[in-house]
């Protein structure tokens, strides 16, 4: 199989993992359920750990800080807030538009990602934003 034809399977297969996080992390809001929790901190670990692979630095980073979030409300340590899931659900907005420009390109793009860091990594301590 040729580079690009890995780059786009890791593509369709990211695509769906968000599509399976959003999903579920809209449903958590009404049915705290803690195999959905696994479930999604499965799907952001996929894609955080096959970005590395490729090397997609802000996607791996942006799915890392994700990760965290995610690890602290499925080990009870967090509750699942609205706010969480705000802050998860603009993560999957961002890593949707890295994998646009991606898929665009096979580069990924400059994308400013510190405000998203700082409000996961805050919400994963505990704190609010």
């Amino acid at each position: 199989m040729a580079d690009d034809e890995f780059l786009w399977e890791f593509l369709v297969e990211s695509y769906e993992n968000l599509d399976n996080i959003d999903s579920r992390l809209v449903a958590l809001e009404s049915n705290q359920d803690p195999d959905s929790v696994a479930a999604i901190f499965r799907s952001m670990h996929t894609i955080k750990g096959t970005s590395g692979f490729f090397g997609f630095a802000l996607v791996e980073r942006v799915g890392h800080v994700a990760e965290n979030l995610l690890g602290r409300i499925r080990d009870g340590e967090l509750t699942f807030t609205s706010e969480r899931a705000s802050a998860l659900l603009a993560s999957t907005d961002t890593l949707r538009a890295l994998f646009a420009g991606i898929e665009a390109t096979t580069e990924e793009p400059a994308h400013d990602i510190s405000q998203l860091i700082a409000r996961l990594e805050a919400l994963t301590n505990g704190e609010s934003v």
